[in-house]
């Protein structure tokens, strides 16, 4: 008897999804993709980081899963080719965000799940 293995989504992909329907109700042209998409170049840790990027707005909210220092890297870049960015991060790891990413010129927007759902909080400056 074969048994099917159906690995869990991550919760950054679920996350990205949940940002990137907000912002498609509005009426954005917006889509889930890579950082490295929106980078001519990126590297190493740089590669996984995830993103919902709404092209129109130049606006590009970059998932925190997991470390900070890629993400950091990220913003950095992005901020400085004209983007303005926010940083979706869990709701437990707030506090360590605003630490990690102060004077990197985002904002940060705290999620949590409710109900199986992922809820946004208000977006804070670190």
């Amino acid at each position: 008897m074969a048994v099917a293995v159906h690995p869990q989504q991550s919760i950054a992909l679920d996350v990205s999804q949940a940002a990137a329907s907000i912002f498609a109700r509005s009426g954005d042209l917006v889509a889930e993709i890579p950082v490295g998409r929106i980078l001519g170049s990126v590297t190493g840790e740089m590669l996984s980081v995830r993103a919902v990027a709404v092209a129109d707005a130049r606006h590009v909210e970059v998932i925190a899963d997991g470390d900070f220092d890629p993400v950091r890297t990220c913003v950095h870049q992005l901020v400085a080719d004209g983007w303005s960015v926010t940083v979706l991060v869990d709701l437990t790891r707030l506090g360590e965000a605003h630490g990690e990413l102060r004077r990197t010129g985002c904002t940060i927007q705290p999620w949590w799940e409710a109900d199986e759902e992922i809820v946004f909080g208000a977006v804070e400056t670190p």
